[in-house]
């Protein structure tokens, strides 16, 4: 939401440029880029919801793996199920 922009690129992004200035056009093309991908991905989730049609690129899996799972990193699986070692261990 826009408050959230606003604490990304005031309170994160400007505190960076404060310290590092010679990153200020790192963080201006990081700003217009992330823009510009976000309103690609907009557009096309829209397209997508409009057309009746999921926005996914591959459909879910009919049972998602269960949370803390042990095993390593499955693409058939979702990544968010990692623990925090199996993260690090990456």
């Amino acid at each position: 939401d826009a408050h959230h922009q606003r604490v990304a690129a005031v309170d994160l992004a400007g505190g960076l440029v404060e310290e590092h200035p010679e990153l200020q056009q790192d963080v201006v093309v990081g700003v217009l880029a992330r823009g510009a991908l976000e309103a690609r991905a907009t557009a096309a989730t829209l397209a997508a919801w409009d057309a009746g049609r999921s926005a996914l690129l591959q459909p879910l899996p009919e049972e998602l793996p269960t949370p803390g799972r042990t095993d390593r990193y499955d693409p058939t699986h979702d990544p968010r199920d990692l623990t925090v070692d199996e993260v690090r261990a990456r």
